[in-house]
């Protein structure tokens, strides 16, 4: 058979890992990707110690991508873990849009930025009406109710969300955990 040579075409990224490991072994670009298609060469540049490496190498590159985000969610907890927060500070939180929304293990309520969401077909049974707020329905795409909400009625006064919950937040929900206790 006659021995010659044909032109291969490979991505940016794969050519520049090929030039760099044939000017670390001070080979030819054709014989480093000899030896990595036999799988066997003049050296051990492709043993498995060197594979192991490089393969190391990819992880750690990826996880640098990954570290910042990975280092603020971590840190995020172990704050909020070292805080001790009360369960009615948590739910502020919630209420006022500063975290995520919260759902109760134990009731069946989600917090979320201005809403308390009660998962019921029964309209809960209390007068919100002490607390400067109101009911309203919830439904799906058929009509049907999926629940209640209960949201401030702040409308045009001069009060903002976190002074409603300072001044009613906490007492609604100690009403709303007596009443919905399962």
């Amino acid at each position: 058979m006659i021995e010659g040579y044909k032109q291969v075409w490979i991505k940016v990224s794969t050519y520049k890992k090929l030039k760099e490991l044939s000017e670390k072994h001070g080979k030819k670009l054709s014989k480093i990707i000899d030896e990595l298609v036999s799988g066997v060469g003049e050296s051990t540049t492709f043993d498995e110690n060197t594979i192991r490496k490089i393969v190391r190498e990819e992880i750690s590159n990826a996880f640098k991508d990954l570290e910042p985000m990975l280092y603020n969610t971590v840190k995020k907890a172990i704050s909020e873990l070292k805080e001790k927060k009360k369960p009615i500070e948590v739910m502020r939180e919630a209420f006022l849009g500063l975290r995520e929304p919260l759902t109760l293990k134990k009731l069946p309520i989600q917090i979320s930025k201005g809403n308390i969401f009660i998962e019921t077909e029964e309209k809960p049974n209390i007068d919100v009406s002490q607390f400067k707020a109101e009911v309203v329905v919830e439904t799906n795409e058929k009509g049907e109710i999926i629940g209640y909400s209960i949201v401030p009625s702040i409308g045009f006064e001069d009060i903002s969300l976190e002074e409603w919950f300072d001044k009613y937040g906490a007492e609604l929900f100690k009403v709303l955990s007596d009443k919905l206790k399962v």
